[in-house]
């Protein structure tokens, strides 16, 4: 494949793996070559992804940041050049979908240590060690030597961002990468990376969790606050440790990115806790609903010319549920039937339950 291709790949993925409305480009490089062969992409010669093995596409992927197309990068300047070529030419042709690739192998040693923080002067240990693991760079003494943490700096990081940033605009996407990279010295360039991988995909789908412990209901008028708060009690459900939470609350450019996907999941919610899971034993998703609940929503009617309540009710919203057929529910104090309801197109019920003690 061309490093076109590999673009609208990681980009298509990008699309249909984000659980928020906010693009975050957390990818793993198994994530990327599981998803080439899921779509069964062309590789090479008329085959596609699923004819070869799994080394094979994963060289494809290598060989585009490679100066030399047979013997590979031997020295680490063939590596930077050749990324200086990459965003050189996307500078030249305004094609900055080619970036993407860019930043994607550069995101991947932090996603792939989902669970570690990583600082700036660990970052670049871990990014050397990948690059050398998957022949981005051959295994040389002097490319160790060479080594260090300027090379951010030297492939132009931040204008790699800025143009990024210009891309997302264009294609109408909540991506927010401007005015990420700041600071100085060794996290100075990290810090717009680590925000990308702060919260795999996996762990923002269960905010929901969040959301239902902290006793929040759908499609109310909540304030960034309040969300925080819920998200400061119920960190445990995403499963992360405390010094990620402090890294995710540290800066405000990391605060800003988890209001924007607290408040994004938030808006999407339906009120249920149903998420899905990669199965460890078969490697397939799974569906995981042990604390699903459909929330009854405060219904009231207003007569603004009295002043006064008319009616007040309880409401059913269930919006994950398709062809559902008429339902009934009973009081748990007294077993009294309520009247039968289904389910409308928009999640709500045909009819709320009205409440008629005064």
């Amino acid at each position: 494949m061309t490093l076109q291709k590999w673009s609208e790949l990681l980009f298509d993925y990008y699309r249909k793996r984000n659980n928020s409305a906010r693009f975050v480009l957390h990818i793993t490089f198994q994530d990327l070559i599981d998803y080439a062969k899921e779509v069964d992409v062309e590789i090479a010669n008329g085959r596609n992804a699923s004819s070869f093995e799994e080394e094979f596409v994963k060289k494809d992927f290598v060989r585009k940041f490679w100066r030399d197309k047979v013997n590979g990068n031997e020295n680490l300047d063939d590596f930077q050049q050749k990324i200086n070529q990459i965003v050189d030419y996307a500078i030249a042709s305004t094609n900055y979908d080619v970036l993407l690739p860019v930043l994607a192998l550069l995101i991947m040693p932090i996603c792939e240590n989902d669970d570690l923080v990583l600082h700036g002067k660990n970052y670049y240990g871990h990014l050397y060690h990948f690059l050398v693991n998957n022949k981005f760079i051959s295994d040389r003494k002097d490319n160790i030597e060479k080594w260090s943490r300027s090379f951010l700096q030297k492939i132009n990081l931040d204008i790699i961002w800025k143009k990024i940033d210009i891309w997302a605009k264009e294609k109408n996407i909540n991506l927010d990468a401007n005015v990420v990279v700041y600071g100085n010295g060794a996290t100075q360039y990290v810090s717009s990376l680590m925000k990308e991988s702060l919260l795999s995909p996996s762990k923002i789908q269960r905010f929901k969790l969040i959301f239902d412990k902290s006793g929040l209901v759908p499609k109310a008028n909540i304030d960034d606050n309040r969300l925080l708060s819920a998200f400061k009690s119920n960190d445990q459900c995403l499963g992360i440790s405390d010094s990620k939470f402090n890294a995710l609350t540290k800066t405000e450019d990391c605060r800003g990115y988890l209001f924007n996907i607290l408040r994004s999941e938030y808006e999407q919610w339906d009120g249920t806790t149903k998420i899905k899971e990669k199965d460890r034993n078969t490697g397939k998703d799974k569906t995981v609903s042990d604390n699903t609940c459909y929330p009854l929503l405060l219904y009231m009617d207003y007569n603004e010319i009295s002043n006064k309540i008319t009616k007040i009710a309880l409401h059913l919203y269930c919006n994950d549920v398709d062809d559902m057929e008429y339902m009934t529910f009973v009081c748990d104090s007294d077993g009294k039937e309520l009247p039968k309801v289904y389910i409308k197109n928009n999640g709500y019920a045909n009819r709320p339950f009205e409440i008629d003690e005064k």
